[in-house]
């Protein structure tokens, strides 16, 4: 935003008046210095002038470029691992600026022997004595430039060997640039990469007794993918980790693919048709759209009675598809169930976990040059699930990138590190005194509280806590911060989303402020497009959302309820109100099947409703240790939940009578029966007992995933869930990969034309 005072600066509307030059600065006219200049700047990176503002200034762009930080990266490995090398290059460089500086003044001592001179040039003896005595210097500083430039192109062949792991690291970090097209909320800072890089180059304990240098610079590149996930991850919605690690998953299989080049194919490398064929693959699922129409498409061939039913429409639409664009899938597209396989396709098309199954024949059907990769065969699975069964393609993407990463396929995610939450203590050692912590949550979810059990395990007692969104609060906020960063001690500041505008300066504060190494600032804030981007590059961002699956909702909001007093009937009461409301949320995840809208159920509607409940049930005992349940006053709970408390954010009649189909089969007197079913089919009976304690192993006994008839929905509502996901996952990916790509294209064509040594020239760049 440019204030429109500066217009006519901007503009230059000058005017002369009895010999002054004037300019209009509001309603004043202000003298006008031919030296005056006005310097606009920013901290946002992704800040975009609008065409009129452009045109009237000189933009200068200080972000950084690949080629930059690539020759930055590579003298920061250099320095590390080959000190010596590095000084080398050094004093070369030096050396070499030096006998070009001598050469420019033995230049100009010619010039100006020759103007110095008198009548014919070879009369004068001073003159020619001049010239040899320059020639013969020139000669010796020429031999000494030539030796330094043979010795550099030794130097930089040693240097050549660190060029992939600084490749690495810039694609690595334009990659977490480009993350932002995803969400406005997904900011990395250049501060927030260069950390992760020297944490993996300088305190690795898994460098610790290796001295051979190949393999150092395997296990950094190795480390950096890993901790940069692990660290990236935490900032990013759960279902969008996916997305990430398949990008960084394409610049290791690119790394890799230039190391095997290099190595050649007798040293134990995959071969060059190997990599051809991966890329291949990778190409048709990262760029390629969705499979055309099913009407323009034919039906595989040979399709065997026993898979018809389990082959559907779409599913052969993509066979046909693929059997276009890909050649290796023409054979077995065609020859679909025709031998001895039908049993293999059948179990694999009714396998609760396909993606471990896949018919060999279809993965190798064109040879076994891509079996010669781990990473291809895995893409080719998921080349195949994502056909047949497209409700899997998020477990064949998890198993492509452990694949890549080595890690082990029987538990894909977690080999590679997909994290559902950072360790909030562990992010507090990392950061500094000058990086705020932001707790990023959906509206509706608090993250507060777990700054406050950190402060409590830490012994943080002076910890001081402001609630933002008035004048008030950040007069208060102000002061605090101050009084901490003297001391050393913690900040929480909650809701800052409400104060955008004191957000702004409290990004230029920071910028300055000089704090005690203990000092902490926590920022909670609801994930808002009002908060500034300047602010997020410049925090740690950790994104926090409800918990996912009914079990996880359930035990969530029964610790939440804590324990319970008399009447005994209290707990089971609780216990019923936490099943709704797990039922309520996990039911938002399948929206618009689950519910017509994604309304803002939060944990706040579980305690308004506890507190009606709890009130309503008081007033009833009368301070009796038990009550039988039919004296407990459901319809006055029941109309509180469904009108009230629940109900009030619905806004579909049919949604609403689902609301009070649930509550009126859960809050009645029968929920105290023995043997009480929560769900009809399958059927699921409520615990038994009244302690909390009783609930809570109930709970923790639950399946791992439970089935959506749990929450009134269709058997197949999970397997709808998982294929709408899918398609999310491969659509991110392309967005990324185009995106990505568009940066190497820009940077081949920004180098186009550039001769010598890039190394020499990234360092210019950087300097």
């Amino acid at each position: 935003h440019v204030d429109p005072i500066l217009n006519p600066v901007l503009n230059r509307e000058l005017r002369r008046t009895g010999g002054r030059v004037l300019v209009r600065l509001g309603t004043q006219d202000v003298d006008f210095s031919p030296a005056f200049r006005m310097y606009l700047a920013t901290r946002d990176p992704s800040a975009v002038l609008p065409a009129d503002l452009a045109s009237r200034v000189t933009l200068v762009s200080f972000t950084v470029t690949r080629a930059s930080l690539q020759a930055q990266c590579l003298g920061q490995a250099m320095r590390h691992e080959r000190p010596d090398v590095d000084r080398r290059r050094r004093d070369l460089l030096r050396l070499q600026g030096e006998l070009r500086l001598r050469l420019h003044e033995l230049e100009k001592q010619l010039l100006q022997a020759l103007n110095a001179s008198q009548g014919s040039v070879l009369d004068d003896d001073a003159v020619v004595t001049s010239l040899e005595t320059l020639k013969a210097e020139a000669a010796e500083v020429a031999r000494k430039a030539a030796e330094t430039d043979g010795v550099m192109r030794e130097v930089d062949r040693v240097a050549g060997a660190f060029t992939p792991l600084a490749r690495a690291c810039a694609a690595v970090y334009f990659a977490l640039e480009r993350l932002a097209a995803l969400h406005p909320f997904y900011q990395f800072s250049l501060d927030f990469f260069d950390a992760i890089f020297r944490e993996v180059l300088e305190r690795n304990p898994n460098l610790d007794g290796v001295a051979d240098e190949a393999q150092r610079l395997r296990i950094v590149r190795r480390d950096l993918f890993a901790l940069t996930f692990r660290r990236a991850a935490a900032s990013l919605h759960h279902d969008r980790q996916l997305p990430l690690l398949l990008l960084l998953a394409q610049i290791k299989l690119h790394g890799d693919e230039e190391e095997d080049a290099a190595a050649g194919e007798g040293a134990g490398a995959a071969s060059q048709e190997a990599w051809a064929r991966l890329n291949a693959d990778l190409d048709h699922v990262l760029r390629d759209a969705a499979p055309a129409a099913a009407t323009q498409l034919a039906a595989p061939a040979h399709v065997p009675p026993e898979l018809d039913a389990l082959v559907d429409r779409d599913a052969r639409a993509a066979l046909a598809a693929q059997a276009q664009t890909l050649g290796w899938c023409r054979a077995w597209v065609r020859d679909l169930g025709a031998g001895d396989d039908v049993a293999e396709w059948a179990g694999f098309l009714r396998s609760d976990e396909p993606e471990r199954c896949v018919p060999r024949a279809a993965v190798l059907a064109d040879g076994g040059a891509a079996g010669e990769l781990a990473a291809a065969v895995a893409l080719r699975e998921l080349v195949v699930v994502r056909a047949l069964r497209p409700d899997r393609v998020l477990a064949a993407a998890a198993r492509l990138a452990a694949a890549v990463f080595g890690g082990d396929s029987a538990r894909p995610l977690d080999a590679v590190g997909l994290v559902a939450e950072a360790s909030l203590g562990a992010v507090v050692r990392e950061v500094g005194a000058a990086t705020p912590v932001a707790l990023c949550a959906v509206p509706g979810h608090d993250a507060a509280h777990r700054v406050d059990a950190l402060a409590a395990a830490e012994a943080r007692h002076g910890m001081r806590a402001v609630a933002m969104g008035s004048a008030e609060g950040e007069k208060l906020a102000d002061q605090a911060i101050t009084a901490a960063a003297k001391v050393g001690s913690w900040v929480l500041l909650k809701n800052v989303h409400l104060a955008p505008a004191w957000l702004e300066r409290l990004e230029k504060r920071l910028e300055t402020q000089r704090a005690h190494g203990d000092f902490r600032l926590f920022l909670t804030m609801e994930i808002n497009p009002a908060v500034p981007v300047s602010l997020l590059r410049r925090a740690r961002t950790l994104l926090y959302e409800p918990a996912t699956g009914l079990r996880a909702n359930l035990l969530e909001s029964l610790r939440a309820a804590g324990p319970a007093a008399a009447p005994a009937e209290r707990g089971r009461l609780r216990f019923q109100l936490a099943w709704l409301h797990a039922v309520v949320i996990e039911r938002l995840r399948y929206a618009p099947l689950g519910w017509a809208h994604r309304y803002e159920f939060s944990d706040a509607d579980f305690a308004c409703a506890l507190a009606t409940v709890d009130a309503w049930l008081t007033r009833a005992a009368q301070g009796r240790a038990n009550i039988a349940p039919e004296r407990i006053p459901w319809d006055a709970i029941r109309s509180l939940l469904v009108e009230s408390v629940y109900g009030g954010r619905i806004d579909s009649a049919f949604d609403h009578r689902v609301l009070a189909t649930f509550v009126e089969r859960w809050f009645c007197a029968d929920a105290y029966g023995a043997d009480f079913a929560l769900v009809d089919e399958p059927c699921l009976r409520a615990p038994e007992g009244t302690a909390a304690a009783d609930f809570e192993r109930w709970c923790l006994a639950l399946p791992e995933s439970q089935p959506p008839t749990w929450l009134g929905l269709p058997p197949n509502a999970e397997t709808l869930l998982l294929v709408q996901k899918g398609q999310r996952l491969l659509a991110d990916a392309r967005k990324l990969r185009a995106l990505m790509d568009d940066d190497e294209g820009d940077d081949e064509d920004d180098s186009a034309g550039d001769k010598g040594d890039g190394y020499d020239r990234g360092s210019d760049r950087a300097a």
